[in-house]
């Protein structure tokens, strides 16, 4: 079997098999979010963010929706709310590649005219009209294997499956394959899945690449 060399692009940041470990920062805007190390105000967004790059991070991740287990649902317009303080000031004051964890078209829409760089999906594409808002701002586009809740794919056999048609919807809306990540949902999404799960994937992460 010949392994393909993969390399990509999150925002201007080079990834891939060539490039030394890239680190990104993950801030939550959600009070919900299970690791409390993340959590920031909109007010407190844009220090954590500043140091987080004065530590070595590349990609600074904002997200204002928790996704842990048991977090209520909110609003389109309270996340609104909640990411476009922080997003604004963290574009305005670093030079640093930023990412937006969103599963809704219209917030995404919003941050990339801002600014943002790269659309973080954790829904997996869930809402198709998705990937043709990344097209539309020649932004980078991380889809991670879901099918009805975020990270609810355990089978690796599942996971390669629904990446690869969840790429192949965002290449047919026009993002440009380098700038395509896939992510196959490692960690505790869902109740029944285990930290034993992850050293499988951890352990087959050449398969996704074939």
């Amino acid at each position: 079997m010949v392994l393909k060399v993969i390399e990509g692009l999150v925002g201007w940041v080079k990834v891939g098999d060539l490039q030394p470990v890239r680190l990104m920062g993950v801030i939550n805007l959600s009070r919900e979010s299970f690791y409390q190390g993340s959590v920031a105000g909109p007010e407190e967004a844009l220090s954590l963010a500043r140091t987080m790059q004065e530590q070595g991070a590349e990609i600074i991740d904002v997200g204002a929706v928790s996704t842990a287990p048991g977090s209520p649902a909110i609003s389109e317009e309270l996340e609104r709310q909640r990411l476009t303080p922080a997003l604004s000031d963290i574009l305005d004051s670093l030079d640093i590649t930023v990412s937006v964890d969103t599963q809704r078209p219209a917030i995404a829409a919003d941050a990339l005219a801002r600014g943002a760089h790269c659309i973080n999906d954790v829904s997996g594409l869930a809402q198709p009209e998705m990937a043709a808002v990344v097209a539309e701002h020649d932004a980078s586009l991380i889809i991670m294997a879901s099918r009805k809740r975020a990270g609810d794919l355990r089978s690796l056999d599942e996971i390669i499956t629904l990446l690869g048609e969840r790429m192949r919807v965002a290449e047919s809306a026009g993002v440009s394959t380098e700038k395509i990540i896939l992510d196959p949902g490692r960690g505790r999404w869902i109740p029944g899945k285990t930290a034993a799960h992850d050293p499988a994937l951890l352990g087959s992460f050449r398969r996704l690449g074939c």
